[in-house]
């Protein structure tokens, strides 16, 4: 398991379930290890994510690395 893997493990599964819902909603603008690892955890939890609550990605929205800077600071805390 890579570094990058380890922190999105890290990072979704401090996440409350209401959280973890929210941040699924915008799954589409993450990378891929950070989708799969996602999807993971909602499994984990045994959670389901309703298809309406999937929002589109929209351009210059932060995305990727909105969620880059939250891992970074969970992992630096």
């Amino acid at each position: 398991m890579g570094v990058q893997e380890q922190a999105f493990r890290t990072y979704y599964a401090s996440m409350s379930e209401e959280k973890l819902l929210e941040t699924a909603a915008h799954r589409n603008s993450f990378i891929g290890v950070a989708q799969q690892v996602l999807d993971e955890e909602i499994a984990r939890r045994h959670l389901t994510l309703p298809a309406a609550h999937v929002e589109p990605v929209e351009p210059g929205g932060g995305g990727v690395r909105t969620l880059a800077l939250r891992v970074r600071r969970s992992l630096f805390r």
